[in-house]
C-alpha cells in the first residue's frame, strides 16, 4: 500500500461530490507534490470545476490588444511538475471518459477561468482526459429565415442558449455537406450586436450587412466571446505529453503550450461535440516559443475561428546599444525567459550573423497602443487598445560591432523548435490555416486537410501585427490531401493556396529549402503559392479540380532556383 500510494493517487479519495470537484483536485495535486506520486487517477465520469483560484501571471498578454493583465482566474493549478501523469478512464472505442467540466455563469465577451494552468517543471503527462465549458459559450443552428434586416436562427436540439448571447466569430455551413461556407462572418471583436431569444427558442439577430450574407437553410455558428482566452495552458515545461486529450468546447484557445521544449501529442482531438458545428472562437493550439522536438501523431482539429496549429516565436527588437556587448531589446508580448548560452540569429544591415548570449534579465516593460496594421492581415480590427511590451538587457559573448542598428529583428534560438512533425492529423472546418508554420526543420505528412478558410499550410514570418517569427526552412510536406482550401487570402491578396509561402512584411526569398511532393490538390482555387521563397521542389502531385496549380511571385522568389514539374503562372504583386 506504501508503495502504491506513492506511486499513484486517486483523485477520487479527495473528491467526495464530482459535481464541486475544484477543491478535491487541487488536495489531490498537493498530496501528489508532496509525497512525490507519479500518477493522479481519475476515474470514469464528468468532474464539474465550480470553484476557482486566482494566480499571478503575464502570460495572458498573446494578442494584439490584450492589455495589462496581471492575475488569472483558475480551476486546476499545477507548479513545478516532477515527473507526473494526470490519467483518466478510456471508452470502449478508446475515447477519454473522463471529463473535467468548468462551470461558470455566461458572460458576454469575458475571460473565463482556465481549466488547468500547467508552470515549470518536467515530464507532464495528461492522458485520457476530455475538457469541456458549461454551458458552452458556442451555438449553432440552422437559419430558418431571412427577412429584411432579420436573421433568425433556430438552435440544433439540446444547446445551451442564452438571451443576448454574443455573435463573434460567426461561420456558416453548407448542412448538407457538413462543409463551412465561405470566410467568417465576424470575428472576435469589432461586432457587439446581441441575439434575442424568441418564446419558441429561435433567435434573433438585426443587421443588414449579415442579412444580406446569409441564406435560409444554412447551418450557422456563433459565439458568445472571442478574447484572447487560454483553456488549458502549459508553460515552462519540458517533456510534456498529451495522449487520447479531447476539447469538445472552448471560449478562445483551446490548448497553449509556452515556452516548453519537447512536446508530443497523440490523437490530440479538439473537435466540436455532437450537435454542434464549431468548437471554439480562436486557435486551436498555439506552440509559442517552444523549443526542442515537437511531434504530433493522429491529432484532429475541426471547428475552429483562425488556426488549427500555430507555430511561432517573436521576433526581438533592437532598441539601443549600452555597450560593444550589450543590447537593450523589446518584444512582443508576455516577458518570456531566454537562456544563456543560446545562439541568437541577427538580421543586421549586412545580412545575417550569430552571436550566443552571456546573460540577459528583463528590465521592464511597457504598454503601447494596438498597432494593427492597415495592412490587410487576418483581421480587421485590434481586439483591443493596448498591448504589453516586454524591455530585455542582453549581453553577448562577442562583440555586436556596427551591425546592429534600431529596429534590427533578432531571432533566439531557444525560442524555436529543434523540428516539427506533424503526421496523420485531421483538419477540417477551420477558418483560418490548418498549420501555420513559422520555423524550421519541418515534416508535415499524410494529413487530411478539408475545408479551410486560409491555406492549409501557411509558412512563412508576420512582421506588421505580431512581429511573429520566424521564417520556413527545411520543409517537407508529402502525401497530404488537400480538398475546398483558401477561400480567403490571409494577407491581403496572399496566403489562399493550398499549400502558401508568405512572409508577411517582408521581401524577398527568407523562406528556404521547402519540399513538395505527392500530394493530392482537388476543389480548391490554388493549389501552391509560392512567396518570399526559394530552393522549392514540387513534384509527383495530383491536382483534381484546381484552378491554378501553381503561383509564383517573381518579385519575391529566386525562381532560378525552384523546380516544378508542372508549369507555373508568375505574378509581379506588391508585398
Amino acid at each position: 500500500m506504501e508503495w502504491e500510494t506513492k506511486m499513484r493517487v486517486e483523485a477520487d479519495w479527495f473528491v467526495k461530490d464530482k459535481t464541486s470537484a475544484a477543491e478535491g483536485i487541487r488536495r489531490a495535486i498537493a498530496y501528489a507534490k508532496e509525497t512525490g506520486a507519479q500518477e493522479i487517477h481519475f476515474s470514469r465520469g464528468e468532474y464539474f470545476l465550480t470553484d476557482t483560484v486566482t494566480i499571478q501571471t503575464k502570460s495572458i498578454a498573446h494578442d494584439d490588444g490584450c492589455g495589462d493583465i496581471h492575475e488569472k482566474d483558475c480551476y486546476l493549478v499545477l507548479e513545478d511538475v516532477q515527473n507526473l501523469k494526470l490519467v483518466g478512464e478510456a471508452k470502449g472505442d478508446g475515447s477519454p471518459a473522463t471529463c473535467l467540466t468548468g462551470c461558470h455563469p455566461y458572460k458576454i465577451q469575458a475571460l473565463y477561468p482556465s481549466l488547468l494552468w500547467a508552470e515549470r517543471g518536467t515530464g507532464l503527462t495528461i492522458e485520457n482526459l476530455a475538457f469541456r465549458r458549461r454551458p458552452a459559450t458556442v451555438c449553432s443552428g440552422v437559419v430558418e429565415h431571412v427577412e429584411g434586416d432579420c436573421i433568425c436562427v433556430r438552435p440544433f436540439p439540446g444547446l445551451d442558449t442564452q438571451e443576448e448571447m454574443g455573435a463573434y466569430c460567426m461561420n456558416r455551413f453548407d448542412l448538407k455537406s457538413g462543409a463551412l461556407l465561405g470566410e467568417s462572418l465576424t470575428f472576435g471583436f469589432g461586432f457587439d450586436k446581441r441575439w434575442k431569444r424568441r418564446s419558441d427558442g429561435c433567435l434573433l439577430l438585426r443587421d443588414g450587412e449579415l442579412a444580406r450574407r446569409v441564406k435560409a437553410g444554412e447551418g450557422l455558428s456563433f459565439h458568445g466571446a472571442g478574447k484572447t482566452d487560454f483553456l488549458i495552458f502549459f508553460g515552462g515545461i519540458s517533456n510534456l505529453s498529451m495522449v487520447n486529450v479531447r476539447v469538445y468546447n472552448t471560449n478562445s484557445f483551446a490548448l497553449l503550450t509556452e515556452n516548453c521544449c519537447h512536446i508530443r501529442a497523440e490523437k490530440l482531438c479538439i473537435r466540436p461535440e455532437e450537435g454542434q458545428l464549431f468548437t471554439g472562437p480562436r486557435d486551436g493550439w498555439k506552440v509559442y516559443r517552444c523549443s526542442g522536438n515537437i511531434w504530433l501523431n493522429q491529432c484532429h482539429f475541426e471547428g475552429l475561428r483562425m488556426d488549427a496549429q500555430n507555430v511561432h516565436s517573436n521576433y526581438l527588437i533592437a532598441e539601443r546599444t549600452a555597450d560593444e556587448r550589450t543590447l537593450l531589446c523589446t518584444c512582443k508580448y508576455a516577458p518570456i525567459s531566454l537562456k544563456d548560452g543560446t545562439e541568437v540569429r541577427i538580421h543586421g544591415r549586412d545580412g545575417i550573423w550569430h552571436n550566443r548570449i552571456k546573460t540577459w534579465t528583463v528590465i521592464g516593460g511597457r504598454m503601447e497602443e494596438s498597432v494593427q496594421s492597415a495592412n490587410k492581415s487576418a483581421a480587421q480590427a485590434a481586439a483591443g487598445e493596448e498591448n504589453h511590451i516586454t524591455c530585455y538587457r542582453i549581453e553577448f559573448e562577442e562583440d555586436l560591432g556596427g551591425g546592429i542598428l534600431p529596429g534590427t529583428l533578432l531571432e533566439p534560438l531557444c525560442w524555436e523548435p529543434e523540428s516539427y512533425t506533424c503526421t496523420n492529423s485531421v483538419f477540417r472546418n477551420i477558418a483560418g490555416a490548418g498549420n501555420l508554420i513559422r520555423c524550421g526543420n519541418v515534416r508535415i505528412e499524410n494529413n487530411r486537410y478539408e475545408n479551410l478558410m486560409n491555406a492549409g499550410v501557411l509558412i512563412g514570418a508576420e512582421f506588421d501585427t505580431h512581429c511573429e517569427s520566424g521564417h520556413g526552412n527545411d520543409i517537407l510536406i508529402q502525401n497530404n490531401h488537400f480538398i475546398n482550401i483558401g477561400f480567403k487570402p490571409r494577407y491581403g491578396e496572399y496566403g489562399c493556396g493550398c499549400i502558401a509561402v508568405k512572409s508577411q512584411g517582408f521581401e524577398g526569398p527568407f523562406n528556404s529549402r521547402i519540399k513538395i511532393e505527392g500530394n493530392c490538390f482537388e476543389n480548391s482555387g490554388c493549389a501552391i503559392e509560392l512567396n518570399d521563397c526559394r530552393e522549392v521542389e514540387i513534384k509527383n502531385n495530383v491536382y483534381t479540380g484546381i484552378s491554378r496549380r501553381l503561383i509564383i511571385n517573381e518579385k519575391t522568389v529566386d525562381t532560378e532556383s525552384i523546380t516544378a514539374d508542372v508549369p507555373w503562372e508568375g505574378v509581379k504583386g506588391d508585398t
